[in-house]
């Protein structure tokens, strides 16, 4: 279901159009040197340079346009899951995440991020829309770890320059020493860009030296700074925590998504790795009677409809390439001469391609869904079984090395691949392995298992065939 015109506008209203904002969402044609392009070619002269206001006045008249995206050319990402696929207890809000209907972004999720306390557009995939929420709550995770060792590293010291003896401290040394890890503190928060965590950084750059505005050493002046300072990290990591929440439930919007379009893929794999009927394309030396032709094409035909189905990039993208490839099978069988050695080799290859891209998306379903099962966001890493999850890859491995009837599918451009998923199972399985005997301890476990939750997120079979497609 589209969006209402009201809740289109509110959107937008809430969103900074730039150039990025229309290019993102398939509006590039009103960014205003694309209009000034097309007049200056319609005129017959150079295009000019296009003023400040000229150019803030084109892009707010592009509001219109950009509403009418929002409420005709989108939908909440939620409402493509099936009722069984909906998140039990999930609040009924409006979606942050929405899927593009129509348009050259077709198939793409859409959603917002903030830039300098102002609300900008992205326009990605499925898959990596997943990743994008992965990446931002690390980030997050390792911000709140940065931000609570300041915490704690000020609260020491303020409670030691109030009880200690101040001159001892400062013959000691451990004045200086002090001094030194607040500009520490301050060189790792010089690149921020939150409009907190400016805060903080504003207070402790105040703090580096212990001296007072009269330049006398008096290091007690600064403690209600500090004080000041806490509380604005407080307040930032009870922000961050809010954000989780709302991340947590994009995730599991984009994995429920996921999960619908892995069902499509897995039975479409199914439907082509289990009938050996359909395999006899393969033997190029054995003719095809018309019973055989008219067999393999109502199949393949089946297979263009399970290809229709998909909803999301990069899915659609892989099922257009394989619609292509069908149609070219067909094509060829429909030929007079469709038993030649040539175009039998033609067919062969078209379904081999086929054949191959399925299996490979396959393996990243099983891989995400290894993922979503062993890696969710409340269970400690300590907490997690290695040696199950050990032997869940295994399985994995063993099912992707298992020889098909369609064993001669490993095309050359998509070889590699194979040898990339080869490579990633052995070495989480072998790190794994070599992190749940004896002589291990439970840090060596949890080390393992981490860097394992990293690896396989990070790793994405549809980015390699969307390099080699």
């Amino acid at each position: 279901m589209a969006e209402s015109q009201t809740l289109a506008e509110e959107r937008v209203s809430r969103i900074k159009i730039t150039d990025k904002v229309l290019s993102n969402i398939g509006l590039g044609e009103l960014i205003p040197r694309s209009i000034e392009a097309r007049l200056a070619e319609q005129e017959g002269r150079k295009p000019r340079r296009i003023s400040k206001e000229i150019r803030a006045k084109l892009l707010a008249e592009s509001k219109t346009a950009v509403v009418d995206f929002f409420a005709n050319s989108t939908e909440p990402l939620d409402a493509t899951l099936e009722p069984a696929e909906e998140i039990p207890g999930r609040p009924q809000i409006n979606s942050r995440l929405l899927r593009v209907t129509q348009g050259p972004k077709a198939g793409m999720v859409l959603g917002t991020q903030s830039e300098g306390g102002q609300k900008s557009l992205f326009v990605t995939d499925i898959a990596s829309a997943g990743r994008r929420i992965d990446h931002i709550d690390d980030g997050h995770k390792k911000e709140i770890e940065q931000l609570k060792k300041i915490e704690a590293r000020l609260a020491e010291m303020t409670n030691r320059l109030y009880k200690g003896d101040l001159e001892a401290i400062k013959s000691s040394g451990e004045l200086d020493s002090m001094q030194t890890e607040i500009a520490g503190i301050v060189e790792g928060l010089k690149f921020t860009r939150n409009g907190q965590k400016l805060e903080i950084l504003k207070r402790i750059s105040r703090c580096v030296t212990f001296s007072d505005s009269k330049g006398r050493l008096n290091p007690p002046s600064k403690l209600a700074i500090w004080n000041t300072t806490q509380k604005f990290i407080a307040k930032r990591i009870s922000d961050i925590e809010g954000i989780s929440g709302y991340l947590e439930e994009d995730r599991g919007v984009v994995d429920s998504s996921m999960r619908v379009e892995a069902s499509r893929l897995n039975s479409f794999h199914a439907t082509v790795n289990e009938n050996e009927g359909r395999l006899r394309i393969l033997d190029v030396n054995t003719p095809l009677e018309e019973a055989n032709i008219v067999g393999i094409t109502t199949n393949l035909r089946a297979l263009i409809a399970s290809c229709e189905s998909f909803k999301l990039e990069p899915y659609k993208t892989f099922a257009a390439k394989i619609i292509a490839e069908i149609s070219a099978i067909i094509e060829i069988l429909n030929l007079p001469n469709h038993n030649e050695q040539t175009e039998r080799e033609k067919a062969k290859n078209a379904f081999m391609r086929i054949y191959s891209m399925s299996k490979l998306l396959n393996i990243e379903n099983e891989l995400i869904a290894v993922r979503n099962k062993w890696f969710m966001t409340d269970r400690p890493k300590e907490c997690i079984y290695a040696k199950g999850l050990m032997e869940e890859l295994a399985e994995i491995r063993r099912n992707f090395m298992t020889i098909s009837a369609a064993q001669a599918t490993r095309t050359k451009d998509l070889s590699p691949i194979y040898g990339e998923i080869y490579k990633l199972l052995h070495t989480v399985i072998t790190m794994l392995g070599k992190n749940f005997g004896k002589g291990k301890t439970p840090e060596d476990r949890v080390e393992a298992v981490k860097t394992v939750e990293r690896m396989l997120k990070e790793f994405s079979v549809a980015k390699l065939l969307i390099e080699r497609l």
